[in-house]
């Protein structure tokens, strides 16, 4: 720890409740253990100590790395009791478990229209934008570039699928690039 104090050095004080607090001498942070002021201090120093013996990626804490490793083995310890779905980390439950519930948190702040996922939300803000991109067969005009999946004449492919007539419908096409991935850097805005 370079230009941060060693935890012993660190301020320690007593909060309301009589508990120890131990201060953050860089960001003024309070942790209630010296072992959760320790781990924190990484944040600060750019310490690294736990690495993944696969692709040797790092990480400041071994249960981060623990968690990563998860993504090599394939594990998916996490299950969905609704649906039977699996998934390599807990957020990612959490976040899937909402589709089964009309909890919408994500919120537009334009038009107020609410979102279960916060990807959605940031998709849809899109199409509050002025920039708008020009299928350059059907001419239909999308607020994402790569919206514009493909039209039945062959347009532009997202995904693999051809999404241009409605999502979802459509045969499947190639690679994830599709024969014309090309053209979606290529489309205007008009």
């Amino acid at each position: 720890l370079s230009e941060v104090e060693p935890p012993s050095e660190v301020q320690v004080d007593v909060g309301e409740d009589g508990k120890k607090k131990h201060c953050c001498p860089v960001c003024g942070r309070n942790c209630f253990k010296a072992s959760a002021l320790q781990k924190h201090l990484r944040v600060h120093s750019g310490e690294r100590p736990f690495q993944c013996p696969t692709c040797r990626k790092s990480f400041t804490q071994q249960v981060h790395m623990t968690e990563h490793l998860r993504i090599h083995t394939g594990e998916k310890p996490y299950t969905c009791t609704d649906c039977g779905k699996s998934f390599t980390f807990s957020s990612a439950l959490r976040r899937h478990q909402r589709l089964h519930t009309n909890v919408r948190p994500y919120q537009c702040a334009v038009c107020q229209k609410t979102f279960k996922q916060q990807s959605s939300l940031k998709s849809h803000q899109l199409t509050h934008t002025s920039v708008r991109y020009q299928c350059p067969i059907c001419s239909k005009s999308f607020s994402r570039a790569l919206d514009s999946s493909v039209c039945p004449q062959g347009g532009i492919r997202r995904t693999g699928v051809l999404l241009h007539g409605g999502r979802g419908q459509g045969q499947p096409v190639g690679g994830v690039r599709g024969n014309n991935s090309s053209l979606v850097s290529e489309l205007p805005p008009f």
